[in-house]
């Protein structure tokens, strides 16, 4: 096993149709890789704000080997070919070959979540001075520690030394809210074995699942995901036969704080919203100030809380906040020391265009 860090080839394209409504054929074309070449490992996945750009990552020894099958006529006739033909235009598919000197790429690619920049300079001169300044970047972030943070990573491509390519890790969580109906309610081991397929996912990163029902209306269902696998199509067809209604869009969200604190807590707040679409960033940029001014105020039974933007979506958003007891989150409203807190919290809420608030006694599943 090699002690130095990889190098890494690049591939990013956006799917056609035909890709797009059959992921196994994208399979195929990976099978055929990992069959015609030598790579060592490799990772995929999907954009969360636009599913049909797909990220390729291919890790080789050496640059020479990553060069040598581009060569190979297996690797022409069938791999480019196929790759070919599920993009929507071949002429934009970016391939970019990089190495890695002192940076943990592994952690950043290994993530549930990649966040991928890509700047291309307008002269190789201002390298020097972006390259310091993420060297900064990343100093910082790593002194802060931020919960939910892998690792980042940059690299100049080989043969195009004006483009950066910049890689950060972090953790996800993903909630999933339904309203169950009569076969959910009158026989709970129907949702248990639901759950107990995401369990199965753990050798994909499922770090824990937890969930419960709602203390106010007890057929609104709450189940979060640690680190899940975003591609469960049993899962949900199975989660959907448990509900009344269509699933909630799934809420993919990169979490401030300890969340994990706020859900393990006697009973969890969930505030579940989307906002008005005119101007969500200013008004996602209020929530999280009030989020932040409530850890600064004194409050009977509060624990913790956490906030986060939906990743595929600007205008949704979830907070929670563990409590030891619904009534003293009930309590809040009533103190006239919060009075002004509470009047910035309820303007907030003209500029919501759904809003689900439940009270939840969550558990942690494990099969």
């Amino acid at each position: 096993m090699t002690l130095t860090p990889p190098f890494v080839e690049l591939v990013v394209f956006r799917a056609n149709t035909r890709c797009m409504n059959d992921p196994g054929l994208f399979k195929e074309v990976r099978d055929m890789a990992a069959r015609t070449t030598t790579v060592n490992a490799m990772h995929w996945g999907r954009s969360v704000q636009e599913p049909s750009m797909f990220s390729w990552l291919l890790l080789w020894d050496s640059f020479e080997q990553c060069v040598m099958k581009e060569g190979t006529p297996s690797y022409q006739a069938e791999l480019v070919n196929r790759l070919d033909a599920l993009v929507e235009d071949p002429s934009r598919t970016t391939v970019f070959h990089l190495h890695f000197s002192d940076r943990p790429l592994l952690s950043c690619i290994g993530a549930p979540i990649t966040l991928f920049a890509i700047p291309v300079l307008d002269d190789v001169q201002h390298l020097d001075t972006w390259t310091s300044i993420l060297d900064s970047i990343i100093a910082d972030v790593r002194a802060m520690r931020p919960d939910g943070f892998f690792g980042s990573a940059y690299a100049s491509p080989l043969d195009d030394a004006k483009t950066i390519v910049y890689f950060s890790g972090w953790e996800s969580s993903e909630i999933v809210y339904f309203t169950a109906n009569k076969q959910c309610v009158a026989d709970p081991s129907l949702f248990c074995a639901v759950r107990n397929i995401a369990q199965d996912w753990k050798e994909k990163g499922l770090e824990a699942q937890y969930w419960g029902a709602s203390v106010e209306k007890a057929t609104d269902f709450f189940l979060f995901l640690f680190k899940a696998d975003p591609s469960y199509p049993t899962f949900t067809k199975r989660l959907q036969a448990l509900s009344k209604t269509p699933i909630s869009e799934d809420c993919v969200v990169r979490m401030s704080g300890n969340p994990k604190r706020c859900l393990e807590g006697p009973v969890t707040e969930l505030d579940v919203y989307k906002v008005d679409d005119e101007d969500p960033e200013t008004t996602q940029e209020k929530i999280r100030r009030v989020t932040y001014r409530i850890e600064s105020l004194q409050m009977q039974g509060f624990i913790a809380l956490s906030w986060g933007v939906a990743a595929g979506d600007g205008t949704r958003g979830l907070y929670i906040a563990g409590w030891k007891t619904v009534e003293d989150h009930m309590r809040l409203g009533t103190l006239e020391s919060h009075k002004v807190f509470v009047q910035e919290t309820e303007e907030i809420f003209k500029n919501m265009k759904e809003l689900i608030v439940a009270h939840v006694p969550l558990k942690r599943h494990d099969a």
